[in-house]
């Protein structure tokens, strides 16, 4: 016995009738009145007597009548409110400072876009936070530069970037046809925080080649580092997206390291033990055409 049954049971009550119940529901009769002779089969009892090419309601087709459409009004009720709550759910997800500096606004935007009926959550905060918010289920997932070793949490790959070196207009190494990374030694730096990404892929690297540069500033905004670079206090190594405005606007000097490509993935990351719904799989899907719109506008 399905839904089905109960549906086709229901629609034959109301209609007394198999001709007019087929009608209603689209199907044929000799499909009808197997449907019926099945239920009926099923619970060994006539629901219905055929008296004259009539249909009559017997007393247990009455109350098995009661019954069914409480079944379908409830089964009616869970399909809208699941259907319902496909399209009203809660996303929650996070990054990185550049890449929530960036690219997040465009994510947003588009999440919004495709679910209007959505709450949609972002956090902007460094990577030990996100690892935590991700392990406590806060976050659905998140979006954070350079590779993350935690044996707790799944990545994919959604774009590429490299970091290139950031200069005061008319710096001397401004007029370098070529920047090598010993060129860097003992300039004055401006760094992003101990800890992200990007400050970590710059002190390895810095370690690498031996080279010793002089701190000037550390902050986990690059819109202040890129301030303090337009007021000619030092330089530093940051996303070729995130400089491109700035030096399009002639705000400041970009180029890359000649022998250091410095080119990096950036990873959607999420804990392996979260179920992750349609919804989440499909957020991530507008993240990876965020990233790919930023790649073609850099083109």
């Amino acid at each position: 016995m399905t839904i089905r049954h109960l549906k086709v049971f229901i629609c034959v009550y109301d209609h007394m009738s198999i001709t007019r119940a087929a009608g209603a529901l689209h199907m044929t009769q000799p499909v009808v009145t197997r449907t019926i002779k099945e239920l009926e089969n099923h619970y060994n009892m006539l629901f219905f007597d055929r008296i004259n090419q009539r249909l009559y309601a017997t007393e247990a087709g009455k109350r098995f009548y009661s019954h069914a459409k409480r079944v379908i009004s409830a089964f009616d009720a869970m399909e809208a409110d699941t259907y319902t709550s496909s399209e009203h759910f809660c996303l929650s997800i996070g990054a990185t400072y550049s890449l929530g500096n960036y690219l997040l606004p465009s994510i947003i935007k588009d999440l919004q876009e495709h679910f209007p009926h959505a709450s949609i959550r972002a956090s902007v905060m460094n990577i030990s936070s996100l690892q935590r918010a991700l392990s406590d289920n806060e976050l659905d997932f998140a979006i954070v530069e350079d590779h993350i070793n935690d044996a707790h949490l799944n990545s994919e790959v959604f774009f590429k970037d490299r970091l290139v070196l950031i200069l005061p207009k008319d710096h001397p190494l401004s007029r370098r046809e070529s920047i090598f990374v010993q060129d860097l030694q003992d300039l004055p730096f401006l760094m992003r925080e101990k800890g992200s990404a990007n400050r970590r892929r710059l002190d390895d690297m810095l370690s690498k080649h031996s080279i010793t540069v002089r701190p000037v500033l550390e902050s986990y905004s690059t819109q202040v580092i890129f301030a303090a670079i337009t007021k000619g206090l030092g330089v530093s190594l940051l996303p070729e997206y995130l400089a491109a405005p700035w030096a399009k606007a002639g705000l400041v000097e970009s180029c890359p390291l000649a022998d250091q490509p410095m080119v990096r993935k950036n990873f959607i990351i999420w804990n392996k033990e979260k179920n992750l719904s349609p919804q989440i799989h499909e957020s991530m899907r507008i993240c990876h055409q965020a990233a790919m719109r930023l790649r073609e506008s850099k083109a």
